[in-house]
């Protein structure tokens, strides 16, 4: 008598396993529809803008961010996370545009709204007014002393000088920072490269020297959004206004960098031999590699 190698109901479930492993596609992406703003609303910065709009999605949403792009369609600010409660709701949140750089024109605000296989991004066009520029102060930095630098503002009659903040340093350079409301002040032997916030003195950042008979800090320039240091050893650093690396360049063998500066996108080095005392000049890539 036959006898057949697997039981029939072997098959039926595997078959229905087979079934219930199935995972049902998605091609469906959330639907997002704004509420407020208006479409080209005017808006100016330190303003909240709120934000309104309805989200659905046919199974889940996984989350929700509220984001501003400039005319570019490159991120302008910050993203806001919006809570998820359904996968259909009517969110309500309110965009800072607390960000004194954002320039006068056209933005987009963009809700992106994935579902853990797709995601939708809405925009709605807004214009953005910038806060108008305005001559708060006019700051004098003095070396007060070898071991003592004086940041201080000419009062509003442009008589007085105010004393604001001391740095305990020597002196190679120094600069203002209109852009990040920063000021700078760069030692030479002993004193420290140091960046403080001027709205309340606060330190941002400080780089410490290798104190030694030979100075550590040879060099200082600055254009406003980033700062350059050179070093006796022969590197030359640029730092952003957070205190963050993001240029690093060497001198020739046997040189050390004293003045620097940018122009088109070239740094361009002041460079003295240690020993004979001739000077040259060396012009870098942005990558810092010699041109």
């Amino acid at each position: 008598m036959y006898r057949p190698p697997f039981p029939p109901f072997f098959f039926l479930l595997f078959i229905l396993c087979l079934f219930s492993c199935k995972k049902e596609k998605d091609d469906l992406e959330p639907s997002v529809t704004f509420i407020i703003p208006n479409e080209n609303q005017s808006f100016k910065v330190n303003d909240n803008i709120l934000v309104q709009a309805t989200v659905r999605d046919d199974k889940h949403l996984s989350s929700l961010s509220i984001s501003l792009l400039d005319a570019n369609q490159s991120a302008a600010h910050i993203s806001v996370t919006v809570p998820v409660s359904s996968p259909s709701m009517t969110i309500s949140a309110y965009y800072p545009l607390n960000n004194i750089h954002l320039e006068s024109g056209l933005y987009h605000l963009e809700i992106s709204a994935p579902d853990g296989v797709n995601v939708s991004h809405t925009y709605r066009t807004i214009y953005i007014n910038a806060l108008p520029r305005v001559l708060r102060n006019v700051y004098v930095v003095t070396n007060a002393s070898a071991n003592q630098v004086n940041l201080s503002y000419i009062d509003s009659t442009f008589n007085n000088i105010i004393p604001y903040h001391n740095f305990a340093s020597d002196y190679i350079g120094s600069s203002i920072s209109s852009y990040y409301q920063q000021a700078y002040v760069c030692g030479n032997y002993t004193g420290s490269f140091t960046g403080i916030k001027l709205l309340d003195k606060s330190q941002k950042f400080t780089i410490s020297p290798i104190v030694s008979s030979e100075p550590y800090f040879t060099g200082f320039y600055n254009d406003d959004r980033n700062n350059y240091v050179a070093r006796y050893d022969g590197f030359m650093k640029g730092y952003d206004y957070m205190g963050n690396v993001i240029f690093v360049a060497e001198a020739d063998i046997g040189f050390y960098p004293q003045h620097m500066f940018l122009n088109n996108n070239y740094f361009i080095a002041e460079q003295q031999n240690k020993t004979s005392g001739i000077k040259k000049l060396i012009t870098y890539l942005y990558t810092g590699t010699p041109k």
